[in-house]
């Protein structure tokens, strides 16, 4: 038998129950702060890498179209502008859409095949007769606009000319950007001279700043006649599609390309980039970059682009730029394509998200 002196030790006191735990907590919490934290370190490696991959992966597309594009319409302002028609049927091409209709006199479109009379693609406009203009109308008949800022946004206008082989006196022509609604005061313009090679293409370049919130057209005059323009563009020397930090130097709503590997024929559907929303069930707003095929539908009220479906580049888009480096080589000139994204640790509420930035300068074709 017990003793009544003898104490049961079946069970933990209240004292002992709080030292243990005390200890227990000075051992185990900093082993689960150390477990939080590598779980932080990988949801944000895996994050962070993920971005560099697909942003890695989006170049890799934005440089095989553009090796493949006309070079002319990357990221032109004027639609059409290689004066292709934009038909369901390929054979219905009397005249190019969102360009004034040709009177076969003194001007005519010339669709060829032959580098005679069409720089590339299979269209290009002849001014025949002495004194003769040609003015870019637009998809809403008012020419291009120009957004952005208070500051405006600098282009380049190129075109390219060769005299026609009829002409009998020396060929002229000017280009210019005017101020829609203002005629004969053009914001700038570019002059060939007298005496265009009726044997070689003949590039004409110019920059200028254009003020914003305005539409402009683009007028071309000859005063001797003779003269075959073709490949005409307007293009912002920055694209900006997106920038989260400084959202007032966007400028375009999206980048248009015509592809030459697509299997069409110029004229056919384009391309686009664009940046759109994805809005998750938590109510966040991811950027994500898509590349559009775009064809135009000539009757109202559905005139303008149209998009027929889409391939999802990239998402978690931060910046977007598409910068001419050297204005003054015109079409030639190499582009350069900033993609910055961001990535943000799950269950991190503090601070910017880690970006990634990648660049590349695509060289076109020659």
């Amino acid at each position: 038998m017990m003793k009544k002196s003898e104490k049961r030790r079946g069970a933990f006191t209240l004292v002992e129950m709080m030292i243990t735990m005390a200890i227990l907590a000075v051992i185990f919490i900093p082993l689960v702060k150390i477990m939080m934290s590598a779980t932080k370190t990988w949801w944000f490696a895996r994050a962070k890498m993920t971005i560099e991959q697909d942003g890695r992966d989006a170049l890799s597309f934005i440089n095989k179209e553009f090796q493949g594009a006309y070079r002319f319409s990357m990221g032109n302002l004027i639609y059409n502008a290689g004066f292709e028609g934009y038909y369901n049927d390929i054979l219905d091409r009397d005249q190019p859409m969102l360009w004034p209709a040709a009177d076969y006199g003194d001007v005519m479109y010339n669709r060829s095949a032959s580098s005679a009379v069409v720089a590339s693609g299979y269209a290009s406009v002849t001014l025949n007769a002495a004194g003769s203009q040609y003015a870019y109308i637009g998809p809403g008949g008012e020419g291009f606009e120009i957004i952005g800022d208070a500051a405006g946004t600098e282009v380049m206008f190129a075109f390219k000319a060769k005299a026609s082989t009829n002409a009998v006196v020396a060929t002229d022509v000017t280009g210019s950007v005017e101020l829609f609604g203002v005629p004969l005061s053009p914001a700038f313009d570019v002059a060939s001279g007298v005496g265009i090679s009726s044997t070689t293409w003949t590039e004409f370049v110019s920059t200028y700043t254009l003020a914003p919130s305005a539409n402009y057209n683009v007028v071309f005059k000859t005063t001797n006649g003779g003269v075959i323009i073709d490949e005409v563009s307007v293009r912002p020397i920055k694209s900006v599609l997106l920038d989260l930090v400084a959202p007032l130097t966007v400028n375009v709503t999206s980048y248009i390309y015509v592809s030459q590997t697509s299997g069409g024929a110029p004229g056919e559907p384009e391309s686009m980039f664009r940046i759109d929303n994805r809005n998750t069930k938590s109510g966040d707003v991811i950027k994500r970059l898509n590349c559009y095929s775009v064809e135009y539908v000539a009757g109202s009220p559905d005139a303008g682009i149209t998009t027929r479906f889409y391939n999802a580049l990239a998402e978690n888009l931060r910046q977007l730029e598409f910068r001419i480096e050297l204005p003054s080589e015109g079409t030639n000139s190499p582009i350069t394509i900033r993609l910055q994204m961001g990535a943000k640790v799950r269950g991190d509420k503090y601070g910017d998200p880690t970006t990634f930035t990648i660049r590349k300068t695509v060289y076109p074709r020659k």
